[in-house]
């Protein structure tokens, strides 16, 4: 069960990541680095929506 939460939270992360990535791009011609992206999922957490990425370890969305 842990291990399927591990690789949703990593898969949802790295899917938002790659699609903040793009759409910034295509706004602006530049994207945020990994230490903004880090910044926004830890504010992300802080939400009611979000909260299942709480549920696992930390390294788990900083990594993905």
């Amino acid at each position: 069960t842990m291990f399927n939460k591990c690789a949703g939270v990593s898969r949802f992360v790295y899917n938002w990541g790659l699609a903040t990535k793009i759409s910034e791009y295509q706004l602006t011609g530049t994207s945020s680095g990994d230490f903004e992206l880090s910044k926004k999922i830890t504010q992300m957490k802080k939400t009611e929506e979000y909260k299942c990425l709480k549920d696992v370890s930390k390294c788990i969305p900083q990594f993905a």
